[in-house]
């Protein structure tokens, strides 16, 4: 088998793997005026909120992670997201999932090919 295409069923191969084993998390980007924030819509993310004006209560959320994705939530996790907004400046609360042990799998086979530069181009990174 050619080491290009060995190369490339190695990487499907990891891709597979990885969708049976993917996990869809949650965050939640709260902005207010120029400051923003992102939290991870888990139990164990939002139980960690170093400037959390009060704790969040783990039980009342709902089992829909974005259903979570609130003002209040927002507010809560920082109360500090507002102070340098204008005086009509709102938080707005948006939610998006990202699929992270596809994201970790391809970010190790990707480091582990090998890097070749072409003469007189920068690299893009």
């Amino acid at each position: 088998m050619p080491a290009g295409l060995h190369a490339a069923a190695v990487l499907a191969l990891l891709l597979v793997v990885a969708m049976v084993r993917a996990e869809i998390t949650s965050f939640c980007k709260c902005t207010c005026g120029p400051n923003s924030i992102i939290l991870e819509l888990t139990r164990e993310g939002l139980s960690n909120l170093p400037l959390a004006q009060e704790p969040i209560d783990l039980d009342s959320l709902s089992p829909i992670a974005c259903m979570n994705c609130t003002r209040a939530l927002c507010s809560k996790a920082n109360r500090d997201l507002c102070n340098d907004a204008g005086a009509n400046e709102e938080i707005t609360p948006l939610c998006f999932r990202k699929l992270l042990a596809l994201q970790h799998t391809m970010n190790a086979a990707m480091a582990s090919r090998p890097c070749v530069a072409l003469p007189g181009k920068d690299m893009p990174f």
